[in-house]
């Protein structure tokens, strides 16, 4: 219970985080290829110069193969991979670690010599430790690996004497070195993870200030759109209410009082139509051009705004060609023109 506990911590702790699987299938073959590199080195060794180092022993080989075949396995059966969760991660991640120690240690120990050169194989599982897992992590697989060191120079001399005491400082030597690699890589991965952090921090920070300057100029159009709409309802319902004034004149005849309730109609037809576009303003309506009368729509304009001209002591003369034909939409220029003749102060 206490492990599994210390192993969630751990994992808790870690800095497993790769933007997407082929980014950590990336990781991975580097570090698989620098292990196959190191097996082959060392291989090659051992092969070429027999007469420094001695002739290996078969089970030496056979380890060198084995180490060799399981990265190479490693490396094929994640490249035939689509993804992997974060457990799995994790546990490649520990498994290749741990594997590679062993790997490293056995080799050592079955040189039957002085073979401290393979604990060479050590330095990719500390900075595989220190690239993907917690400084905590970082230190465990440094003093594993100097742990490891130590314990195969004890045992060595041990079994074969005397010892002394250049070989435990060479083995500090090596430990040292461990320390410093693990300790730079991760505080160089960690330097960066916490710039990409900052930087992730700040696209969101920009995107939210995206987000509320969006909202803002909407409630800005909603602003511009209402003083839009209050313009153009207040000419039709002014021109409605100076032709129902006018009609209601005691001394106007009849025709000239039906004159002025057919502008009030126009009008409050023409308001309709002007709210109805106001509703769609989300989809404007494209101009739905006839072939009109030109003159037409402007008499029409000067009808409509006599009343109220002359409430203001104002003549309107209108002059024009007849038969000034265009393709037209009615509906939108007398609106244009109404607003026109209306703002004239």
């Amino acid at each position: 219970m206490l492990m599994a506990n210390v192993l969630k911590q751990l994992i808790r702790e870690s800095s497993l985080l790769v933007p997407d699987f082929q980014s950590f299938k990336r990781q991975e073959t580097i570090f698989v290829g620098l292990n196959l590199l190191l097996l082959a080195a060392l291989l090659l060794v051992d092969i070429l110069f027999p007469s420094y180092f001695g002739s290996p022993p078969p089970a030496l080989v056979v380890v060198l193969a084995a180490g060799f075949l399981a990265n190479a396995v490693e490396l094929v059966w994640m490249h035939g991979k689509k993804s992997l969760n974060l457990d799995r991660i994790v546990a490649l991640t520990w498994v290749t670690i741990a594997l590679n120690m062993a790997i490293a240690f056995a080799l050592a120990t079955l040189s039957y010599r002085q073979g401290i050169q393979y604990f060479a194989l050590m330095i990719a599982p500390i900075i595989q430790a220190a690239f993907r897992l917690s400084r905590g992590t970082t230190l465990l697989a440094v003093t594993a690996s100097a742990s490891l060191t130590f314990f195969w120079i004890w045992n060595y001399f041990r079994l074969h004497p005397p010892s002394g005491l250049n070989e435990y400082m060479e083995a500090g030597t090596i430990s040292l070195i461990y320390a410093i690699v693990g300790l730079l890589v991760w505080t160089l991965v960690n330097h960066l993870r916490s710039k990409e952090t900052d930087l992730t921090r700040s696209l969101t920070e920009l995107q939210q200030a995206k987000e509320r300057l969006v909202i803002e100029e909407r409630l800005a159009a909603v602003g511009r759109f209402s003083s839009a709409i209050a313009h153009e309802i207040r000419n039709p319902v002014a021109m409605i209410s100076s032709a129902l004034a006018t009609a209601f004149n005691r001394g106007l005849d009849l025709t000239e009082r039906q004159e002025m309730f057919e502008i009030a109609a126009k009008e409050a037809s023409r308001l309709e139509s002007l709210t109805t576009d106001f509703l769609a303003y989300a989809r404007p309506r494209s101009p739905s051009r006839q072939r009109g009368d030109v003159a037409d729509s402007i008499g029409y304009i000067a009808d409509i705004c006599r009343p109220r001209a002359a409430e203001r002591a104002v003549t309107i003369h209108t002059e024009g060609a007849d038969g000034l034909w265009a393709d037209i939409d009615g509906s939108q220029l007398q609106q244009a023109l109404l607003n026109l003749a209306m703002n004239v102060r």
